[in-house]
């Protein structure tokens, strides 16, 4: 759509919901066992995810970083959009 079109802002804009959609629903779907967390206030926390330990700022594949440890949540970047688990 040309960007001179009136229409042309609210098809980008639905562009951007709709990828922003499709990756919740396939972080969703990503097998994420988290069953432990240890959350250090002097330092990096980190979790057990599928019996592997990653600390925050560590990537767990390439398009999936451990961003913030919680105590009942866990913040993940995927694909750019960031996302939370609770535990």
């Amino acid at each position: 759509m040309p960007d001179a079109d009136p229409r042309h802002d609210l098809a980008v804009r639905a562009k951007t919901l709709h990828l922003k959609a499709t990756t919740a629903i396939e972080f969703q779907q990503l097998d994420l066992k988290v069953t432990g967390v240890l959350v250090n206030q002097d330092g990096r926390s980190g979790l057990l995810l599928n019996g592997e330990v990653f600390e925050e700022g560590e990537y767990v594949s390439d398009d999936l970083l451990v961003q913030k440890v919680e105590e009942e949540s866990v913040r993940f970047v995927f694909r750019g959009l960031t996302l939370v688990r609770t535990l």
